[in-house]
């Protein structure tokens, strides 16, 4: 969660480094060959969701984070031949 999207205009910042940064994310896993599974940007309702416990995936599986985590468990599973 090295993003920030905005809740009203939808626009992602990078927080914590600038885009294409050997520190961000993406840069790192360039230098050592790795694979970005995901990429979550920090968001109001996954806060909200973890505070209470309730998985945001349980709580609102129509949200757009929730699809990136079904994303990423897909990814997963590929990334370890289980699918």
């Amino acid at each position: 969660m090295s993003k920030f999207q905005c809740p009203h205009c939808q626009q992602r910042s990078d927080i914590f480094s600038p885009p294409g940064s050997a520190s961000g994310a993406h840069g790192l896993a360039e230098k050592w060959q790795a694979k970005v599974l995901a990429d979550f940007a920090i968001d109001a309702e996954l806060c909200a969701a973890s505070d209470t416990g309730m998985p945001l995936l349980l709580r609102d599986p129509a949200h757009a984070i929730s699809a990136e985590f079904r994303r990423l468990a897909r990814a997963l599973l590929k990334e370890k031949n289980l699918q």
